[in-house]
């Protein structure tokens, strides 16, 4: 499978995402008893929302400031990009699989291809994330970060 296969696939599930309809609960999944929405119509009615099946998404050992400390520590911002003056953030969607390894990076949003194949070098270097998980079960789900590129 090459890159742009792999792109395209991610294009077409997060426009599969993006038609979903909003959840009517708050939006922290972490509030027990919480099912997003597309995944509620996956199971039916015979679901009833308890601690024992709701969703929670993958988190970043130390939370989400060690995240972004160890993202600032990887990222190396493009020499090309710095001699243009490019700046702005890249907003990264990640896989991260059952057993809570990067399995799929995609760019959600970039202002320029150098400062995306940088955010892509970070994100590679990111420790295990704990996995996603659906009725106490690991499940693989996507991630969204943003990573900011700025000149001083």
């Amino acid at each position: 499978m090459n890159i742009r296969s792999i792109i395209a696939c991610a294009a077409l599930t997060i426009s599969l995402m993006a038609g979903a309809q909003a959840p009517e609960a708050p939006a922290n999944n972490a509030t027990p008893g919480y099912i997003p929405q597309f995944f509620a119509k996956k199971v039916g009615n015979k679901l009833k929302p308890t601690s024992d099946n709701l969703f929670l998404p993958p988190q970043y050992p130390g939370g989400e400031d060690a995240l972004h400390a160890d993202l600032n520590k990887a990222v190396r911002y493009p020499a090309a990009a710095q001699e243009n003056g490019t700046q702005g953030t890249v907003v990264l969607n990640l896989f991260i699989d059952a057993e809570g390894k990067v399995a799929a990076i995609s760019a959600l949003q970039s202002p320029d291809n150098n400062l995306t194949g940088a955010a892509v070098q970070a994100a590679q270097k990111l420790n295990t994330f704990v996995p996603a998980t659906l009725n106490g079960q690991p499940v693989g789900a996507w991630f969204a970060i943003p990573i900011n590129f700025r000149l001083q």
